[in-house]
Order: structure tokens, then sequence, then C-alpha cells
């Protein structure tokens, strides 16, 4: 009677234990799965589309920029110019801890620029990549990297590219005081990214 006992609670621990198991597996398919990426990512770009944001254009000498930031983004025009840097706008949101910039430059290689301000570059990088930007007509970069500088963390990811197929190039920057960039800022990102228009003055 008590082995009968001893054998019916191993077999019901043994099928809480599988029914665990498989709960985290289909848990794990499901979380991996296409269509859970898919709806995330609709999900995200639902929220995107939830915050509010301002339309801000910048009238230039040859371009005109418009794009959108979140309404509670402080926006800095910048007296910062060079042969290379353009116009500078840096901008910055308390809310969401980010900081970036909307620039214009010229440049005549900017693949061999990006490459070169790597290695040239003080930063201790933990990570760094550099993909084309979707659009392949576009002939645009984005770089996604990671740095330690000591007492801090700072990620950022940067967008890159030219303005038809003229040595000016656009530059989207966000930055955030963190070891990994924070996914949370992604369907803003994106949003602001879609956002962004240029004009020709000329």
């Amino acid at each position: 009677m008590i082995k009968s006992k001893q054998e019916k609670t191993k077999i019901s621990l043994r099928a809480a234990v599988l029914l665990v198991i498989g709960a985290l597996v289909i848990e794990y398919l499901l979380l991996e799965s296409p269509a859970w990426a898919s709806t995330q990512k609709y999900l995200a770009s639902q929220a995107a589309a939830d915050y509010r944001y301002k339309n801000l254009v910048f009238n230039l000498e040859n371009y005109s920029i418009s794009l959108d930031l979140l309404e509670d983004t402080q926006v800095h025009i910048t007296p910062d110019k060079g042969e290379e840097l353009l116009f500078n706008v840096y901008f910055t949101n308390d809310t969401f801890s980010f900081r970036g910039y909307i620039q214009l430059w010229r440049l005549e290689d900017l693949e061999y620029f990006l490459t070169s301000s790597r290695y040239l570059s003080p930063f201790d990088f933990i990570s760094y990549s550099m993909t084309n930007l979707p659009n392949a007509a576009a002939n645009g970069f984005k770089t996604a990297w990671s740095a330690d500088f000591g007492e801090h963390y700072i990620s950022g990811q940067e967008f890159w590219w030219p303005l038809n197929s003229t040595e000016h190039v656009i530059r989207l920057s966000f930055f955030s005081d963190t070891k990994e960039f924070p996914e949370k800022l992604l369907p803003i990102i994106q949003h602001t990214l879609d956002s962004v228009k240029v004009k020709s003055n000329s």
C-alpha cells in the first residue's frame, strides 16, 4: 500500500515536471517565433505612434530639413561648423534619457569616413557594427555601438545617408548612458527616422 502511494507520488511529480518543461518549451517557441516577433514589432510601433511628437523644420542655405521628435525633447541649434560639418542640432530628452544629433555633413566617401572614424576613435568599444540601411538606393549606413568610458558606459545608434547622390550627408544619432542600447527607444527612433524629409532649396 505504501509502495503504491510512493509510486503514485513519483508519477505525479514526474508529470508535474514534464508539464513545467512543456510549458517552458511552448513559451520559448512562442517568444522566438517570427509571428511573435512580428507582433511585438507591431505593438512597439503602435506604442511609438501613441507618443506625442512635434515636427521641426530647419531652413538651411541649400536645404530644408524636417523631422519629428518627442514633444518634450529639448532642441539646441549649435554654431558648430567646419569644412565637413555644415549644420548641427543637438537634442536631449530627460523622460526617456537619450540625446542625439541631426546634422548635415559634406563627405566625399561616406563608407571610408565611417570606417576611418571607428579606428581613429579614442573610444574603448565593447561592441561595434556597421550595416547598410534597408533602402539600398540611399547608399546609407547604420552604426550601432557601445563603449566603456571608465566610470560609465555610452551606447549609440547612428544613421547616415547621402542626399541625391551628392557629397551632402544627413546624420541622425541617438545616445544613451547605458552599456546596452535600450530597446524601448527603438520604435521612437524608427518613427523619427521615418519622419526625416529633406528638400533642396536650389
